[in-house]
């Protein structure tokens, strides 16, 4: 989800919590979504979604510069020692 549509959903549930004197512990339940999920969302208030992945470094993308010369040898002439 959206970084933006999950900070709208963090702020609708305090607004009307405060409006209604419901507890927020009842309105994520109300529109479907897992307690838990919503009081991570709270927690990552104001924050965009951060990718959490592996990032390649630039010697591993193929960066142009130091350390791609031997690359672009090796595959122009990989074929050269293999009977070609």
């Amino acid at each position: 989800m959206p970084h933006d549509v999950r900070d709208q959903v963090v702020d609708f549930v305090r607004r009307w919590s405060e409006k209604t004197e419901i507890g927020v512990g009842r309105f994520p339940q109300w529109l479907g979504i897992g307690a838990s999920k919503f009081y991570d969302w709270r927690q990552r208030y104001g924050r965009v979604n951060e990718h959490n992945g592996w990032i390649p470094r630039d010697f591993l993308a193929g960066a142009v510069g130091e350390g791609s010369d031997h690359r672009h040898f090796h595959w122009k002439n990989l074929w050269k020692g293999i009977g070609g």
